[in-house]
């Protein structure tokens, strides 16, 4: 039975639910997707999903058919998610610890089991409050992947990256389709990020901004919002947010050693860290708002971070390695032309041949060189020598006249032909082209800059925000190529855009 409506997002709408017989609440999550192709895959998921039976993963226990659309029948949890507790509570550094390890736990057995989320996010955290405990429990595991489409065939969406921008790899940026549990371990360096200090790594309105930052690893140091933070604590969130694959943390079990290391700063291993006033807010947080509902993927962080410095984070090659003094904030100077190429070389849309590299490499250096001009040679005033003695001469003989030279007529000299000066030819335009959006209003953003018209766009990445008639607005990028025409279908019941 049907007992209240919980919530809706752009992918399903969510019911509190009562068993008939059994009197047990559950929560049903009825899917509003049309497509028979996903719809099967969704009945393989959920058996995958109810193999998993971990405390901090909410359970699935059946997958139900409610009028023609699949439905999660799955463990239905009294309190708020992650993402409201964020917004309204700054952690402890106890309460930090026992939430993260119950969230990697979870994540952990599932990559056990081959289940990658590619959605991980404090909006698919949970928080169950239950004999004096809160309990982090991961939802929304499978929807990722039924959406790209992989291991369907031909049902793949060209062009399509799901998943919510400031929790993203580089690589899921890219493409979804070939991703690994390192695109999950990535997000968990996110999350554990905003535990520790209250605020997104990677955050804003701009959503091209927010991709040029992950492939950059431009974010505020964490220790830098947070000073008493420990060792092990930054170390793991920099294992985890390294944007190489080679450089970041391999796998989540690894991510739990470094970030349960070597447990000092006095923070201690306690059965309940949350005061008995956080337990009720998390209830009441959860009935102000479900905590099922699709969070915005474009809300601005809860922490101002106006007055802060925004520095390049340099990822560790090697966990070992780190000491406290190596974790000191470090800064830089501003982003100029080598870092945006190098921002633009990591989302892979930039490619430089040798000579280009060369260029980059050794223009700025000769150019210093000149600026500073040769060397100047001091050279000592000579030493007068003295005069010698006059010496008489001889007397030479008369000289005797020479004839007078025969007139020599010049040559006559051809003048040089005069070639008109050239004439300067016009440089063309930046090659521009043409997007067409389908299904909603689409605002581009690019170099802070907004468009709303596309008939002639310069070639280039940019950010769309897409608004709908109905359902949630729908972010991401889009390619735009000289001479060409790229379409943007946006479906609204699957919240996806797709380029064509």
């Amino acid at each position: 039975m049907i007992e209240s409506h919980l919530g809706e997002g752009g992918l399903a709408v969510v019911y509190k639910v009562r068993h008939a017989r059994l009197g047990t609440l559950h929560a049903m999550k009825v899917l509003k997707i049309p497509h028979v192709s996903i719809q099967e895959r969704l009945l393989q998921e959920g058996q995958v999903q109810a193999r998993i039976q971990h405390p901090n993963i909410v359970s699935v226990t059946d997958v139900i058919d409610v009028d023609g659309a699949p439905g999660l029948i799955m463990e239905y949890i009294e309190g708020s998610n992650l993402d409201q507790l964020l917004a309204d509570q700054r952690l402890s550094l106890e309460q930090v610890d026992h939430l993260a390890v119950g969230i990697l736990e979870g994540v952990r057995a599932a990559h056990d089991l081959g289940l990658i989320h590619r959605d991980l996010k404090p909006a698919n955290i949970l928080l169950s409050v239950k004999d004096r405990q809160i309990t982090p429990k991961i939802t929304d595991f499978g929807l990722a992947k039924l959406m790209t489409g992989e291991g369907g065939g031909g049902s793949t969406r060209s062009g399509m990256t799901m998943g919510t921008p400031s929790y993203m790899p580089p690589e899921q940026i890219r493409s979804a389709r070939d991703v690994d549990e390192r695109a999950d371990v990535f997000a968990l360096g996110a999350i554990l990020y905003e535990l520790c200090t209250g605020q997104r790594a990677y955050g804003g309105d701009d959503v091209l901004k927010i991709f040029n930052d992950i492939a950059g690893g431009v974010r505020v140091p964490a220790r830098e919002l947070r000073p008493d933070l420990p060792a092990r604590m930054q170390r793991a969130i920099d294992g985890a947010l390294a944007v190489s694959l080679d450089d970041r943390l391999p796998d989540v079990a690894t991510l739990l050693d470094v970030w349960t290391g070597e447990k000092t700063a006095g923070i201690k291993a306690v059965e309940s860290p949350f005061a008995s006033e956080v337990f009720t807010r998390v209830r009441q947080l959860g009935a102000a708002g479900s905590s099922l509902q699709k969070a915005e993927v474009t809300s601005q962080p809860t922490m101002d971070t106006s007055v802060v410095p925004v520095v390049p984070v340099s990822a560790p090659t090697s966990v070992d390695l780190l000491t406290d003094d190596t974790l000191a904030p470090r800064r830089s100077a501003p982003l100029g032309l080598l870092g945006r190429l190098g921002i633009l070389l990591a989302l892979g849309l930039v490619v430089l041949g040798a000579a280009g590299a060369g260029l980059l490499a050794g223009g700025g250096l000769l150019a210093l060189v000149t600026l500073e001009g040769p060397p100047v040679v001091v050279v000592p005033d000579p030493v007068p020598e003295p005069a010698p003695e006059p010496v008489p001469e001889p007397v030479a003989p008369a000289p005797v006249p020479e004839p007078p030279p025969k007139p020599v007529r010049p040559k006559p000299v051809r003048p040089k032909p005069v070639r008109p000066a050239p004439t300067s030819t016009p440089v063309p335009a930046a090659a521009t082209g043409k997007l067409v959006v389908i299904g909603g209003q689409a605002t581009l953003s690019r170099d802070g800059r907004q468009y709303r018209t596309f008939d002639a766009l310069e070639a280039g990445t940019y950010g769309y925000h897409v608004l709908p008639e109905q359902g949630e607005p729908m972010t991401g990028v889009v390619t735009i190529r000289p001479g060409r025409t790229i379409r943007l279908d946006c479906d609204p019941r699957l919240a996806i855009c797709t380029e064509k």
